[in-house]
């Protein structure tokens, strides 16, 4: 993995971007619908996808240094995330 298509090497390997662990630097969210759009449950029932890694880390630390959500809102994400990934380990 590269930064940019004339480098050969990469000192951040895909562990650095979330990609594979341990994620150290950045856990990137490359799924197409993004954890602050995404209704997990909705999205394990209708395609089977299950919450990434990256979107349990975002919800884990989302709201340091600006608080982006109350705590209702954020009580319901995490919720939301958590179901669909017993969803997730129930359904496979």
């Amino acid at each position: 993995m590269t930064v940019s298509s004339d480098l050969t090497f990469s000192i951040i390997g895909t562990e650095g971007m979330g990609f594979t662990d341990p994620v150290y630097l950045m856990a990137h969210a490359v799924e197409s619908v993004k954890p602050w759009k995404n209704n997990f449950i909705k999205q394990m029932v209708v395609n089977g996808h299950k919450p990434s890694r990256a979107a349990k880390l975002f919800f884990n630390y989302c709201q340091n240094p600006i608080e982006i959500y109350t705590k209702s809102q954020l009580r319901l994400k995490k919720s939301n995330i958590k179901a669909a990934s017993i969803l997730g380990r129930i359904i496979g």
